[in-house]
């Protein structure tokens, strides 16, 4: 066989493999050592690339290589260099020090207030907005904080992006160290580019003692996982390892772990083994309590009015609300701009979403009856029969944590007074406390929501 003709059967033989992560990974450790007559050399890196190849690919490759000629042989050797390399040179990449010192040059971040854990000091509960969109999700995170309680392990916390889960890991992480706590905030990316270059190098094991040698891991955008089997591989193993060890893990999610496709079943069957709750978009009173806070901490003073317009009008997230004053405290500072609802509304398009709100909480209202298999005037009518009352108050729970509306608002769609719908979302709430199964289903039932409205 010519080096040509096999070059391009192995360059196809690659291309067939493009959505195949595995491969990806380990065709960057193998390379063409020799082709002679019908013999192909491969050189691997390492034992794991080699042995890992073999099982996966060897048969496949060889049946390509038939298309061309008979009988191929292919064998995979070890790259005898970079394998004295490591024996004379033990010096790892993964800094093999005690615990208190594992968080090496790839773990490093700009910001000041980070430390070798890769936890914000700066983010912590006293500056954490609480309200009925996460008041759950934020009691469980205070008390693992301060004890050690083996029903919130795992703690996985999900909701969409910029609605404050990540403030809620370094919040959680900030408690556990004024416990003495060893912890390590990490995110789905740093993990998997950490195992790949652990893998690259031979350094597995100073990798496993990074992550291992900690009491509490808190890990974020798990979701970022999927596909990636070999890491996916590895987290359960450190799951296992801090179960066994009686050590705290936290998650956060942009979906519950029942809908985490691609994810291998043993990693969800232990995600969901735990607690895990939902954060939901906050309230406009919230909102208004969030601005007030963050331009308290920027030392902007904004009038009222202003304040009020950007909290109706901001609805989907946290982090737009923290964007939209950042670019206020810009045209204050470098401008020199005074700061008014017209300035506001012209200067901060980006950050405003298209509200439909009565839309919005008719076609709540529509699919919770439709669920329950009632009618849409059943939920907004008086009759109080049992279900009817609890597919009610499911209605306005979801409005609340869903919606930017006020709960006079609320009262307004639903024909009851505010008062009625406090109780009503207090009630629901705590059904999901105490009923797992019907936290899942209302779970399941939002972000079907989520989806269709």
């Amino acid at each position: 066989m010519e080096n040509t003709e096999f070059i391009q059967l192995y360059n196809e033989f690659k291309e067939e493999q493009h959505d195949d992560f595995h491969f990806q990974l380990l065709s960057e450790m193998i390379a063409i050592e020799e082709i002679r007559d019908n013999k192909v050399i491969l050189r691997a890196q390492n034992d794991f690339s080699r042995d890992n190849f073999a099982a996966r690919y060897l048969v496949s490759l060889q049946k390509k290589l038939l298309q061309k000629t008979e009988d191929p042989l292919i064998q995979i050797t070890l790259d005898r260099e970079q394998t004295e390399k490591s024996v004379l040179s033990p010096k790892p990449t993964f800094d093999p020090l005690p615990a208190t010192s594992l968080h090496s040059q790839e773990f490093q971040f700009g910001s000041s207030s980070r430390s070798a854990d890769n936890v914000n000091s700066k983010l912590s509960f006293l500056n954490y907005i609480e309200g009925i969109h996460n008041r759950w999700a934020v009691a469980v995170a205070k008390a693992l904080s301060r004890e050690r309680n083996d029903s919130y392990n795992p703690f996985f916390i999900w909701g969409n992006v910029g609605l404050g889960k990540t403030h809620l890991l370094h919040a959680i992480a900030n408690g556990c160290k004024e416990r003495h706590q060893k912890v390590l905030y990490t995110n789905a990316e740093t993990f998997f580019n950490n195992f790949v270059q652990a893998i690259k190098t031979s350094k597995q094991d100073y990798f496993r003692k990074k992550y291992r040698n900690i009491d509490v891991l808190l890990f974020d955008d798990i979701h970022d996982l999927k596909k990636k089997n070999i890491a996916q591989e590895e987290l359960y193993y450190i799951f296992e390892h801090f179960r066994g060890e009686g050590k705290q893990l936290v998650f956060t999610c942009d979906r519950p772990p029942h809908e985490l496709k691609e994810f291998t079943e043993r990693l969800i069957s232990r995600l969901k083994s735990g607690t895990n709750v939902s954060i939901g978009v906050p309230s406009y009173e919230v909102r208004l309590a969030i601005l007030e806070s963050k331009g308290a901490e920027l030392g902007l003073l904004l009038p009222r009015d202003v304040l009020e317009f950007l909290a109706e009008n901001i609805c989907d997230t946290v982090r737009d609300l923290h964007g939209a004053l950042k670019k206020i405290h810009i045209f204050t500072e470098l401008l020199g701009q005074d700061i008014s609802i017209s300035m506001a509304s012209q200067e901060l398009q980006e950050f405003f979403g298209q509200q439909q709100k009565p839309l919005l909480v008719r076609s709540i209202q529509s699919h919770v009856a439709a669920h329950y298999n009632l009618e849409l005037v059943d939920v907004l009518g008086k009759r109080r029969n049992a279900n009817i009352a609890l597919a009610r108050q499911i209605a306005m729970y979801i409005s609340r944590t869903m919606t930017p509306l006020s709960t006079t608002e609320l009262g307004r769609e639903f024909n009851r007074d505010h008062a009625t719908i406090l109780a009503g979302c207090r009630k629901i709430e705590k059904m999901q406390k105490t009923d797992q199964k019907f936290a899942g289903e209302l779970d399941s039932l939002k972000r079907k929501l989520q989806v269709t409205c």
